[in-house]
């Protein structure tokens, strides 16, 4: 099973709607699918299981966190949901530096616990999609400790554009993590909500000439990898549903699909993962 992390400083860049439609894009090609959702706001979990065929798991990701859960039944369902809930951040993220009853920090069991839930749920799933918060908190941080990959949705703004340089350097940045999970992997930056505009493009072109598109999902050819801001996204994510199968019945979902798809069968094949679930490695 390989484990993406989804993660940016800065809210509002479309994690949410990444995660469910990649999520839904990966189970559509025949991968077993598995998303953990680490925000307490609950947005990936509420919208994915507005649709059909999505099981819920029967316990939180603030139990996964917080117990060492054993002897985990996932069923037989090819697409399911860990969901969070409305006390991570109170009963978790901010106690990660106190000690339980047995003098251990909550911090480090955290990870050992969320960990062993990896662990069990490796034989059953082919990937596994973790949506954070934003920011960089304890929990995120115990999250990218136990991923394999990490991708980081922005959009061409002044403001996100600073959480660039906060997630390659700092004290809980990729490098840093990586001094406990060595194999962690960072796909890039990836440009949501992208829009013809002239700020976008000056944005762009700043990029360009400081040096930092070696940061950004491109394809095998070079060429940088982006998500296009259409309201048909925003309504699959109102109605739980996918792109391609709005796309049935809308033209701009028809318009927008191939450049989506392009993307997401990128971040797979990134991930040597195949239609079928089988790993190249």
């Amino acid at each position: 099973m390989k484990k993406l992390l989804v993660t940016m400083m800065k809210g509002g860049t479309g994690k949410t709607m990444l995660v469910c439609q990649l999520a839904r894009h990966a189970h559509a090609k025949g991968l077993r699918v598995l998303v953990v959702d680490i925000d307490d706001q609950m947005n990936t979990s509420s919208c994915l299981l507005r649709g059909e065929g999505v099981q819920k798991l029967p316990f939180s990701t603030t139990q996964v966190y917080r117990d060492r859960i054993a002897n985990i039944d996932f069923g037989d369902s090819a697409f399911t949901v860990l969901c969070s809930d409305s006390t991570i951040k109170s009963t978790i993220t901010e106690q990660m530096m106190a000690t339980d009853a047995n003098g251990e920090y909550i911090g480090d069991n955290a990870v050992h616990n969320l960990s062993h839930f990896m662990q069990q749920a490796d034989q059953h799933f082919d990937l596994c999609i973790l949506d954070t918060p934003s920011g960089m908190d304890h929990s995120i941080v115990c999250a990218m400790a136990c991923a394999d990959y990490v991708l980081a949705p922005i959009e061409f703004t002044p403001e996100c554009m600073e959480g660039i340089t906060t997630l390659l350097s700092g004290p809980r940045s990729i490098p840093t993590i990586r001094e406990f999970n060595p194999g962690l992997k960072f796909l890039g930056f990836l440009p949501n909500k992208v829009e013809a505009t002239e700020k976008q493009k000056a944005i762009m072109n700043d990029l360009i000439d400081s040096g930092s598109m070696g940061s950004f999902v491109c394809d095998d050819q070079g060429r940088l990898l982006s998500i296009p801001k259409r309201q048909a996204l925003l309504q699959v994510q109102a109605e739980g549903i996918s792109l391609a199968e709005f796309a049935k019945n809308n033209s701009q979902a028809r318009s927008a699909l191939p450049t989506v798809r392009r993307v997401f069968d990128s971040l797979l094949g990134k991930m040597t993962l195949d239609a079928t679930g089988e790993d190249h490695e």
